[in-house]
């Protein structure tokens, strides 16, 4: 930040461009020098140090810089000629002659007097003087024109002879015209990125309107008809065209200038700079700087002021506007200025930039100072947001790109640690179980340069598409009623019969679903159930008999997976749950420490009872406790860290489990529009703070609704859903006709399988937050859908389905994301 700011002020003019002084006047000009100090403290100017002030060579001759005075406070003790283009100024050196204090966010006035320039010329006052711990360093352009006459025109204007406007035609990534100047952002390290450049062009119309045109009157010349007469070659008419830039040395606010000024730093021009801009006589081609009526000269040496742009007539253009074709010119005159990429800050209340644009030697009018408006666009932009998972599925890659902005925030996404990214993409986030890729990513934009300074805007949002992929199926499976995706999210584990008839527990790898191992049960008990622990050590499996003479035999198996190799290992029956007869094997879950295993004894007869089983004991000899709970007419289980819920006649069931296990059941009523529900089926979201609960009125099979309730307090959320889903009893050989649930990885969507009121086997896809269907049902060749199961990573969800004669297999869906692009 600058710790001085200059201004210049002729104290002679009331109005219009004070930095200006004047050619030919009777009186000799005066400019005020207002210093300010910027800093927090007081600053001292003292007897003993010198100032430097370089005035403009070009402007004035060695004899009238000699004469020029300052302020009785001052002192001219030194006067050094300009040592060519290299150093085009004459310098002086200046001492107080006392003390001056200045202190801070005060200004200091130092008057320069006696000017005489002789050529009008612009140029910069530059001041400097070392001050310890504030370097004074600042300059700003002095105009130097021809002294007004009131026998001549002004040129331009409206209803004047030259009508000028200022147009924006062309911004890149831009969707629509704004006429605005759209700025880049450049992040907060490193260089502003290719793909992020926005490239504006700025568009000088120059109309002569003939009616308006009242010069000196020749002879033979109708003003009408052509702008002027004619025109000495030695001293040509000039437009002089630039904008205001912002730097180190300039007293310009970045927020009214257009660019910044930044010079070649090791090879390196960044694309903000104005040196980058390109001035053209032709609409479609850049770098045309000569026609048969005009020639531009482009001048970059001043450092304040740089670039600036000379547009002439040629020799021949000698009446330089006309409304006749024959002259050799014709009323109008286009410039355009490409490439100009800004990433200054822009005031919302104030967000304009101008064009300078100064003529002189056109006869018959005065010289002219005229700044015209050119807008920049305030608005905080998501202007697109693209996000797609790379082939192999291990990253999602995402890429947006901003307008007017210095950071954003993506949901659930960082880089290198950091929340806050660059205002442009792209970035490829890794996708794993601690990552997961999300069904929904939400981005929203900051600009550090506004009040406040983090200003948050629009979301611009991505919702996946999740389909059916018809390659990867694992088949041929009977009595395949639940599927369990392994927390390490490598891998699938299903209890089902293989074509051996055999009884086992498969494991499938979950991006091929191809067999991986299996573990084979010797005592003709079919699996039922599964569920693993967090930990990914071990797989929890509940078997019953299928051929109806054993109805009593019910066991849960603990089957532990090697280290290395993830295959089944060992095996250990637990057989202390009590037998009787079992609908569907009961419900199995852990709780997320993995330290005990929760299973819902769900029977035809006797009390229902949930078992808290401790994973440490030896369950040879071991009898876990357990609760009675009401009636239970549907299977539904999920344990979070501070209760178990369970399926329930009057509600939902839930059962303390802090600081110990509870010694009874809860019921929380579950009510819509007037009507009570019973729980039935129930999934937990994978950070654990949603259950959702299918219910369905009680004593109904129609009708069902799916409840969300919020596990820190068990409380019901307003959002709700009607399903189409109706509900089927359990039979033992066709338990899959019942709804099953599941999250997402990310807790956005909910998956809920069943069968339609027309038989369709189909999985339905919610919005989570709005309760509203998401795409259309995904259809399944079949009867009617078992369990789902959401893999921890995100990358997908797997289903069981039965085409014919109970045999069937696990499909996987997937998920995709069609290109978004969100205008805000």
């Amino acid at each position: 930040m600058a710790n001085f700011s200059l201004n210049l002020k002729n104290p002679a003019l009331t109005k219009g461009q004070l930095n200006t002084i004047y050619v030919g006047s009777t009186t000799p000009n005066a400019i005020e020098l207002e210093i300010k100090n910027l800093t927090a403290f007081d600053v001292t100017f003292k007897t003993t140090e010198t100032m430097t002030l370089k005035f403009p060579g070009k402007m004035i001759s060695i004899t009238n810089a000699a004469n020029i005075t300052v302020d009785t406070a001052w002192t001219k003790t030194k006067l050094a000629n300009p040592n060519g283009s290299a150093d085009p100024y004459y310098t002086f050196s200046l001492v107080p002659k006392a003390d001056i204090v200045v202190k801070s966010n005060e200004m200091m006035t130092l008057t320069l007097s006696t000017i005489v320039p002789t050529t009008a010329v612009n140029g910069s006052i530059v001041v400097s003087q070392s001050i310890p711990f504030a370097d004074l360093q600042a300059q700003h352009l002095l105009i130097c024109t021809a002294v007004p006459s009131t026998d001549n025109q002004t040129l331009m204007g409206p209803n004047r002879a030259l009508e000028v406007d200022a147009t924006i035609t062309g911004a890149t990534n831009s969707l629509a015209s704004t006429n605005k100047i759209e700025p880049s952002v450049k992040p907060a390290s490193a260089n502003i990125k290719p793909a992020s450049v926005v490239l504006n062009t700025v568009q000088l119309s120059f109309a002569f309107k003939g009616q308006n045109n009242r010069p000196e009157t020749h002879t033979g010349y109708d003003p009408l008809q052509a702008l002027i007469k004619s025109f000495d070659t030695s001293k040509s008419p000039e437009f002089t065209i630039r904008f205001p830039y912002a730097n180190a040395l300039s007293n310009i606010d970045p927020n009214f200038a257009l660019t910044d000024n930044s010079t070649k730093s090791q090879g390196y021009i960044s694309p903000t700079s104005g040196r980058n801009i390109d001035i053209s006589l032709s609409s479609n081609r850049e770098g045309v700087l000569s026609t048969s009526n005009w020639e531009v000269t482009v001048d970059v040496s001043d450092d304040a002021t740089a670039p600036v742009w000379r547009v002439k007539p040629t020799a021949t253009n000698q009446h330089v506007f006309t409304s006749i074709s024959a002259g050799n010119a014709d009323p109008f005159l286009n410039i355009y200025l490409r490439n100009i990429c800004t990433a200054l800050p822009i005031d919302p209340s104030n967000p304009q930039s101008v064009a300078f644009i100064q003529t002189k030697n056109f006869p018959g009018f005065n010289d002219q100072f005229l700044e015209l408006t050119v807008d920049k666009d305030p608005v905080q932009k998501t202007k697109s947001f693209a996000v797609s998972v790379a082939p192999d599925a291990s990253a999602v890659e995402l890429d947006w790109q901003t307008q007017n902005t210095t950071s954003v925030t993506i949901s659930s996404v960082q880089h290198v640690g950091q929340a806050q990214l660059d205002p442009s993409g792209p970035l490829s986030v890794p996708v794993s179980v601690q990552t997961p890729l999300l069904c929904q990513y939400d981005l929203a934009s900051y600009n550090a340069n506004r009040t406040p300074q983090t200003d948050p805007v629009a979301n611009a949002k991505v919702n996946a598409v999740w389909t059916t992929n018809q390659v990867v199926a694992a088949s041929g499976y009977s009595y395949l009623s639940t599927v369990c995706s392994a927390p390490d999210a490598q891998s699938v584990f299903a209890p089902a019969l293989g074509a051996d008839a055999q009884a086992q527990l498969y494991q499938f790898s979950t991006a091929t679903l191809a067999e991986t191992s299996k573990t084979a049960f010797a005592d003709g008990l079919i699996p039922v159930n599964v569920a693993a622990n967090p930990t990914n050590t071990m797989v929890y499996v509940v078997r019953q008999d299928s051929t109806g003479l054993a109805q009593d035999i019910v066991k849960l198996d603990a089957t532990l997976l090697a280290t290395q190799s993830s295959s089944i290992a060992a095996s250990a029956n637990f057989t202390n749950i009590p037998h009787a007869a079992m609908q569907d094997g009961g419900a199995i879950a852990t709780t997320p420490d993995g330290s005990h295993v929760v299973y819902s004894s769900y029977k035809n007869s006797g009390t229902p009872a949930i078992y808290y089983i401790d994973t440490s004991q030896d369950w040879s000899t071991y009898t876990a406790p357990m609760v009675s709970v009401p009636a239970l007419d549907d299977r539904g289980l999920a344990v979070s860290a501070q209760n178990i819920f369970h399926s329930d006649s009057g509600g939902l069931g839930h059962i303390t489990l802090t600081p110990s296990l509870g010694t009874s059941s809860t019921t929380l009523a579950l009510t819509s529009g007037g009507t009570s529900y019973q729980a039935g089926p129930m999934s937990l979201s994978q950070n654990g703070s949603l259950l959702a609960v299918w219910s369905r009125p009680q004593g109904k099979a129609i009708g069902g609704r799916i409840f969300f309730v919020r596990t820190s307090d068990i409380t019901v959320q307003p959002v709700g859903i009607n399903t189409q889903i109706s509900y089927v009893p359990p039979m033992r050989s066709l338990a899959i006709y019942r709804p099953s649930l599941c999250f997402s990885a990310d807790g956005a969507y909910l998956f809920v399988s069943g069968v339609s009121v027309r038989g369709d086997g189909l999985i339905y896809v919610y919005d989570v937050a709005t309760g509203t269907q998401v795409g259309q049902p995904i259809l399944y060749q079949g009867s009617g859908f078992g369990p789902i199961v959401a893999q921890p990573d995100g990358l997908a969800v797997f289903a069981v389905t039965f085409p014919s004669n109970q045999v069937g297999g696990v499909y996987r869906l997937d998920p995709e994301f069609p290109p978004f692009v969100n205008l805000i």
